[in-house]
């Protein structure tokens, strides 16, 4: 698969999320906004093939509404936090 173009067809829906919008529009000049939206699809796709949560407005809301056990939940499958 080395080489292989990926194709992304939803963009234009990930770029429409609240939290990916306002992240995109916090980044510094210099920082490529369309690099950004690439990366943030890429998360996407990786934690969909692991059955999590897909949706950025979704972590977000899981977030700001948790406490430290939810985040580091949102760690946990990044390999950040070892399992109890």
């Amino acid at each position: 698969m080395a080489g292989r173009k990926k194709v992304y067809t939803n963009l234009d829906a990930l770029a429409a999320k609240e939290s990916v919008r306002r992240c995109i529009a916090g980044l510094t000049e210099g920082h490529s906004r369309k690099h950004a939206i690439y990366s943030v699809n890429r998360f996407v796709i990786w934690r969909r093939s692991r059955s999590l949560e897909k949706d950025p407005d979704r972590w977000v809301e899981e977030c700001a509404e948790g406490n430290v056990r939810t985040l580091t939940e949102h760690l946990s499958p990044l390999g950040l936090r070892e399992e109890p």
